[in-house]
């Protein structure tokens, strides 16, 4: 996942795209929406055939990916912006949207200290665009999961996520509910993708080119097959591209 990323004195960081009654609209939300990942065992599907029953129908919630890139692949520079960008309204809106609807977000340890500006920002302030507050609300609100080595501080709603991360990711994962945002570097990226528990990439592609920088991919050893699913233009000129694996895998 990549949000609308600030540090708290307001620059643009890294990019990473409930309360009861919250909660209880993102279930709502999640039960209106096709099944995350569906997939049917095919082996007992047959069993059950011949023994008379239907088939097993197994739905695991989904993870996404969302984050901005540059032409060439950046997500951030040596600086750990983004050369100055800044998302458009229907671009913020966008992300709002997708925070919104998700259940949990699993986050790398340094995303996560970018974002402290949405636990800051004062949401009574007049001057706060309302964008930005929608944003800040959602993301207060949903509880964060975060990956590290160490021992990082924490902000409210948001504990460590503990042991190996494939195998926390994958408890997570299983049984219904809203989808889980991913918002990782390059190295929680690539670990993620190469287990096979990324169900959706979302890639925002800023009209900008660094040359240089920090790589979305550079840490794959392998290549990383995907299927285009959908594609929108955003009034900056920024283009969303959405893909899916291109071959299905059991997580």
């Amino acid at each position: 996942m990549v949000m609308p990323c600030r540090s708290v004195d307001g620059r643009h960081g890294r990019h990473v795209g409930l309360e009861d009654g919250h909660r209880e609209r993102k279930a709502t939300r999640a039960q209106e929406r096709p099944p995350g990942v569906d997939f049917r065992l095919e082996d007992v599907g047959h069993a059950n055939q011949h023994a008379g029953k239907s088939d097993i129908l197994i739905t695991m919630r989904r993870l996404s990916f969302y984050i901005t890139l540059t032409a060439d692949g950046m997500y951030a520079d040596e600086e750990g912006g983004l050369a100055g960008f800044e998302p458009a309204e229907d671009e913020h809106r966008f992300a709002n949207g997708l925070l919104r609807d998700a259940g949990d977000v699993v986050m790398g340890r340094v995303m996560y200290g970018v974002m402290g500006y949405w636990d800051e920002i004062d949401l009574d302030d007049p001057a706060t665009p309302e964008v930005e507050a929608e944003f800040a609300r959602f993301w207060r609100e949903t509880p964060k999961h975060v990956v590290s080595r160490g021992h990082p501080q924490l902000r409210p709603n948001a504990e460590m996520l503990d042991g190996d991360v494939v195998e926390a990711v994958r408890s997570m994962k299983a049984g219904d509910g809203p989808d889980i945002m991913l918002g990782a570097g390059a190295e929680l990226f690539a670990t993620l993708s190469h287990s096979g528990l990324i169900d959706h990439y979302r890639f925002l592609i800023a009209p900008t080119a660094l040359g240089k920088g920090k790589a979305m991919f550079a840490r794959l050893d392998a290549p990383l097959r995907l299927r285009l699913t959908g594609t929108r233009t955003f009034s900056s000129g920024s283009v969303l591209l959405e893909y899916v694996p291109s071959v299905s895998r059991a997580h």
